[in-house]
Order: structure tokens, then C-alpha cells, then sequence
């Protein structure tokens, strides 16, 4: 792997601010090596995951080929690009959801979709982040029981349906939380606590006697 870290210090912004160093100059830094470990690995393929026949519940891992953060900066809305982004996901693989006041995230799956929207969500309002979280797919007929159980809130029939999204804690991970209109579960942690979420699912999983079967994406 090579990876090489440039430090410059004039000339660039984030989201229409310069990034400034502790010494208050701007700065920031590089990565560049197109065979970083982030491109070759995804968040579940770190780990040999049991085969489970006739599993009740199944987490895959979904490939994220795009993801943006989308906010609202300085009283300009971002209206505007959410609903385009929504228009170009059409019926893609893929996420447009509120995570908090006035910040949204855009994440697909698609190869084709993520070059289509990267010319859509840009400017001030978007922050590329795709290698900042895992997307797992959790199914089942007991799923939604089985996260109910686990999670710091209540989404037991009626008080979580279809579109709801929830920012809250599995275990010792914090994850957003989003219900489908399919009945399955979209989880987004931070991709570094993507296996250890996924163990966690697994051992209560077991304990309950339940059964899990874990499905890395394909890198």
C-alpha cells in the first residue's frame, strides 16, 4: 500500500470555510494511493463470519459506492439538492435520509448513481463521506422484535413505521437507525464499528437462540 500525506497551508475551503491548523494557518491534509485498505476491504470482510443455514435473520452488508452529507449552511437551504438527488436515485439502491435539523444523508449503492449524483450534490451544502460508515441491511421475520430489544428506543410496531430514522445505541455502537417500506432495517454505524456491531448482533443473536447469518459485501 502507498499512501502519501501532503500538507498545504492556502487556498482551500470546506463548505466555504478554511480548515485552520492549531497555529491558526489554513491547512489541510492529502491521502493519496488509489490501493488503500478502505478500496480493497469492506467494513465486514475484516473477519471470518460462521455460516448459518436457514438463518431467521440475515445482516448484509451493503456496498456504498456514494454517500453525502447534506446540510443546510448559513440559512441557504439544501432543499434543492436533496430533491435532486432524489430524482437521480429514482429506484436505485439507496438512502435520502434526515439525520438531524436540517442535515440529510444521501447514500446509494450504485456505481452508475454515485458518478450521476456526484455532479448533483455539490457546493457549500455537501460533504463527500463515503468511507464514513458501514450500511448493513438487517431481515427477518423477527428482526424489528430483535432490535427492539437492543435499541434506546421504542420501535415496536406503531411506533416506528416505514421512513422513520433514529439516531441511538446497539450494545456500545451508535448507529442510525432506518425502517423500510419492506419491513427490513437499514443500520449505518461508523464503518470502523461495523464488525464489532455485527458481533454483538451475532452473540445475542445466540444467546437468545435465534439464529443470524452475517453477509459481507463484495469488494
Amino acid at each position: 500500500m502507498s499512501v502519501t500525506v501532503k500538507s498545504l497551508r492556502h487556498g482551500i475551503r470546506s463548505a466555504n470555510r478554511p480548515i485552520r491548523s492549531e497555529w491558526g494557518q489554513p491547512c489541510f491534509m492529502i491521502l493519496t494511493g488509489v490501493d488503500s485498505m478502505l478500496e480493497q476491504r469492506t467494513a465486514l470482510q475484516e473477519l471470518d463470519w460462521p455460516t448459518v443455514a436457514n438463518a431467521g435473520m440475515t445482516l448484509y452488508e451493503m456496498p456504498v459506492a456514494g454517500a453525502w452529507l447534506v446540510c443546510d449552511w448559513e440559512g441557504a437551504s439544501a432543499g434543492t439538492v436533496i430533491d435532486a438527488a432524489r430524482e437521480a436515485l429514482g429506484t436505485a439502491n439507496g438512502l435520502v435520509i434526515s439525520i438531524g435539523p436540517s442535515r440529510s444523508l444521501i447514500v446509494t449503492a450504485d456505481a452508475e448513481t454515485a458518478g450521476a449524483l456526484e455532479g448533483i450534490v455539490t457546493g457549500p451544502h455537501a460533504i463527500e463521506c463515503r468511507c464514513q460508515r458501514a450500511w448493513l441491511r438487517l431481515s427477518g421475520a423477527d428482526s424489528r422484535a430483535f432490535l427492539d430489544r437492543r435499541l434506546g428506543v421504542d420501535i415496536s410496531h406503531g411506533h416506528f413505521p416505514a421512513g422513520c430514522v433514529a439516531a441511538t445505541r446497539l450494545g456500545q455502537v451508535d448507529v442510525l437507525v432506518h425502517a423500510r417500506e419492506d419491513g427490513t432495517f437499514d443500520l449505518l454505524p461508523a464503518r470502523s464499528f461495523a464488525a464489532a456491531l455485527a458481533e454483538t448482533m451475532l452473540r445475542s443473536a445466540r444467546a437468545e437462540g435465534a439464529s443470524l447469518a452475517i453477509c459481507p459485501a463484495q469488494g
